[in-house]
């Protein structure tokens, strides 16, 4: 498997944040694919129908792993798993805990699938923020910066597509998987629904008016 990297070279404006949960993230602007902006919604979205506590969450498409950190800091799981395309971005997450001594607390992997993980990881939580264009013929010219391209085009879904068909064998049987979508596609919900997901509401979001929270649980 080749594992990308991000360029550090370049001239990004850093990150030096606190979360509301309190933790501190010191990260490069570009490993954010606008988790900052919608980590508030999935929160809210798992107060209002998911469990006081997990135990094991998975943070999908995790850029430097916002979400999952604010789920973790707000005491909403014991651990957390994150996954993402760019080795640079698991190497931010390890050094966030590592900077709030949270690094007995989270599990990182560089990945670019989900059937790339082990089989032994299980999570009863899963949150993400995943690609928000689906345009089949987006290209090198609508965004010249490749990496970006790779953080915000799902071309023909099939980010989306390798998720939904492998991500079942990873959850309990009572899992809640909260997912940020900028847009209700019907075809997220189809996919979701053909691999043993049931969509149990999308919650409305005033930053993504046309999109939402997606909250889905596995059939079983």
């Amino acid at each position: 498997m080749k594992l990308m990297s991000l360029d550090y070279e370049k001239d990004w404006t850093p990150l030096d944040i606190t979360l509301d949960c309190g933790i501190k993230i010191n990260s490069p602007a570009h490993l954010d694919g606008g988790g900052l902006n919608y980590k508030t919604n999935i929160i809210k979205a798992i107060r209002n129908s998911g469990k006081e506590k997990y135990d094991r969450g998975f943070e999908w498409c995790a850029g430097f792993g916002v979400i999952g950190f604010e789920v973790l800091g707000l005491g909403l799981c014991d651990h957390m798993v994150f996954s993402d395309y760019y080795d640079v971005a698991i190497q931010d997450c390890y050094n966030t805990a590592s900077n709030n001594n949270l690094t007995d607390k989270i599990t990182g992997y560089v990945s670019p699938a989900i059937e790339n993980l082990p089989e032994e990881e299980i999570w009863d939580l899963v949150v993400a923020n995943p690609p928000w264009t689906f345009d089949e013929v987006a290209t090198s010219k609508d965004y010249p910066d490749p990496n970006m391209l790779r953080i915000l085009v799902d071309q023909d879904f099939a980010i989306h597509r390798e998720f939904y068909k492998n991500i079942n064998a990873h959850l309990t049987d009572d899992a809640d998987l909260y997912i940020i979508e900028v847009n209700k596609d019907p075809k997220l919900i189809m996919l979701a629904g053909m691999h043993g997901l049931n969509l149990i509401s999308i919650y409305n979001t005033k930053n993504a008016p046309n999109g939402g929270v997606f909250h889905f649980k596995p059939r079983r």
